[in-house]
């Protein structure tokens, strides 16, 4: 039980920290520079049928030693709008990547597309597809 704990204070964490960030400090880095020692993987499927079903991955070239943890960012926009490519959520997976983390930025059906539940249900599956893929990004 601890460890569902601490997922959902990390999940609150990450959904409610994209507010503290000014949108001029976000800037709209479409393409961003991809340090030496970062492995940038973009628009992977996690799911077909769907071009919303997408994700980013961001993690440190270096697969020595014990595997790395995972961080999931997920836009912010209330589940109605938002993408996973700008700015800030290109940014950010990137930033952890160079601290040693495994990152997914995640984009999924807003709710003008499908009906709430639909986005959780689709980022649920973008985890589950992480958590399947964990040996092959360490």
């Amino acid at each position: 039980m601890k460890l569902r704990a601490f997922f959902h204070l990390l999940f609150s964490t990450l959904v409610f920290s994209g507010a503290l960030f000014q949108p001029e400090a976000i800037g709209a880095d479409s393409d961003p520079h991809i340090p030496s020692g970062i492995e940038w993987h973009p628009d992977i499927e996690y799911r077909k049928g769907n071009p919303k079903w997408k994700l980013d991955l961001a993690a440190p070239g270096d697969r020595s030693g014990p595997p790395r943890p995972g961080i999931v960012f997920i836009h912010g926009g209330g589940w109605r709008g938002g993408d996973k490519g700008g700015g800030l959520w290109r940014r950010l997976p990137i930033e952890y990547a160079q601290k040693g983390y495994v990152c997914i930025t995640v984009n999924y059906r807003l709710t003008d597309e499908a009906p709430f539940p639909a986005c959780l249900e689709d980022v649920k599956c973008a985890v589950r597809w992480f958590r399947a893929h964990a040996t092959e990004y360490h």
